[in-house]
């Protein structure tokens, strides 16, 4: 069944809207063309995938970072690809190995719960060695020379990003650093992280792009970043993300609905709950009786059948 509350065409034209404003100038009209249309269809490709999996244990959330990281990497490399001026017919299956990779890696990671900077270095280490070989093929085959093989491996549109990131905030002056609003946007939002707890940083990290997280995670390592920036625009950004910021309510009702839920199975006499569970349908049966079950649910759901179990056990206990 689809995953409650992902939608793969709605979430997929929202990273690629978003790829539109950071493709770098220097890329060819036709380039900047085949980079948005490659990376939507990886992200629809991917999304779809993920929310037609009927054995899929994920969430829409993991599904999104899924998602996210293999439109990153289809970006990047596809940013590559182009200047390394690889005819756009022999991209396409380099992006495609690339694409599988992070499919692949994305979803052992997620699955297993790795700590985001590792899952991250994972997939990298991943791209880079479906990249590489990918373009060696090409090479074998004699679609590509030497030269154009060599230049296709050198080039890093992830670390050239990284380095002007770099460059922009390390100048020792105290004039602010002239930035494109996009990125100072990521830079003011890093200023507030900064402040909050790590545990709740590495949760609004994973609701945004993982490109713009790693630019985030980037700026919260500079010290005196606020020393380099026009703070007068930069608190317009602060403002509006402070507003809008993804938060953990939810996080926190669930909590508090499972702890409702089990303190109420607890304070019931002996055999109470396989009485009122025995003519429910088995999903509601797996439920009430599964802690991890229950958590996939949302707290709106968890509250529902928390009231409904609370009902039920009156009903039993007044017998």
């Amino acid at each position: 069944m689809p995953i409650e509350g992902f939608n793969p065409e709605e979430f997929s034209k929202n990273l690629t809207s978003q790829v539109v404003g950071v493709i770098p100038q220097d890329l060819s009209e036709e380039d900047k063309k085949f980079v948005v249309n490659i990376v939507y269809k990886f992200l629809i490709m991917a999304a779809g995938a993920l929310n037609k999996d009927d054995n899929s244990p994920l969430n829409a959330q993991q599904a999104s970072t899924i998602t996210q990281f293999i439109g990153e990497w289809a970006f990047h490399k596809s940013v590559d690809l182009s200047r390394a001026k690889i005819s756009q017919e022999l991209r396409e299956p380099v992006l495609q190995a690339v694409a599988f990779s992070v499919f692949d890696e994305a979803k052992k990671v997620i699955i297993n719960n790795v700590d985001r900077d590792t899952a991250i270095t994972r997939i990298e280490e991943r791209v880079k060695a479906a990249y590489q070989s990918s373009l060696q093929g090409l090479a074998k085959e004699n679609k590509i020379d030497k030269d154009t093989l060599q230049r296709a491996l050198s080039e890093s549109n992830i670390d050239r990003m990284a380095e002007e990131a770099k460059q922009q905030n390390s100048e020792g002056n105290q004039k602010p650093v002239e930035m494109p609003d996009q990125l100072l946007k990521l830079a003011a939002i890093s200023l507030v992280l900064k402040k909050m707890p790590q545990k709740q940083v590495e949760v609004i990290l994973s609701k945004i792009n993982p490109r713009d997280a790693s630019a985030i995670s980037s700026y919260m390592k500079l010290d005196g970043l606020e020393t380099k920036l026009d703070m007068q625009k930069a608190q317009k950004f602060i403002n509006e993300f402070v507003h809008k910021m993804p938060r953990e309510p939810q996080k926190i009702n669930e909590d508090a609905t499972i702890s409702k839920i089990n303190k109420l199975k607890l304070s019931l006499p002996k055999g109470t709950i396989e009485n009122i569970l025995k003519n429910e349908r088995e999903n509601i049966k797996k439920i009430l009786e599964d802690e991890e079950t229950l958590k996939d649910l949302s707290p709106k759901i968890m509250n529902i059948l928390y009231n409904y179990l609370e009902e039920k056990a009156v009903g039993y206990t007044r017998r």
